[in-house]
């Protein structure tokens, strides 16, 4: 990974600090940070620090759905590829169990 944020959204320490920015980060600076790293989800959803982080971006997204239909079907798409293995992995299935109890059907 060569991304700053991608990076630290991985990091022992770097994912709390990852995940406070997404808490209080608007919908345009929502975006942002999901299109710097989609090309670094799945390594994120993997990781044992950084699946928290994605949580916490998949939990953000979910709120403001309307303005980021487009950058969260993106994320999808990204970790479309691996998303057997994600489910079998013991990080990578809490990153799609956010996806799933965020984005209920109706919603």
């Amino acid at each position: 990974m060569r991304n700053h944020f991608a990076e630290s959204m991985a990091n022992q320490f770097g994912n709390y600090l990852c995940q406070k920015i997404i808490e209080v980060s608007s919908p345009p600076e929502l975006a942002s940070i999901i299109e710097v790293i989609c090309p670094f989800a799945v390594q994120i959803s993997y990781s044992v620090h950084g699946t928290r982080a994605m949580q916490s971006l998949i939990e953000m997204t979910a709120k403001y759905i309307p303005s980021l239909e487009s950058l969260c079907l993106a994320l999808i798409d990204s970790l479309q590829t691996e998303m057997l293995q994600l489910c079998k992995d013991s990080n990578g299935n809490h990153v799609i169990q956010a996806f799933l109890t965020s984005f209920k059907c109706g919603d």
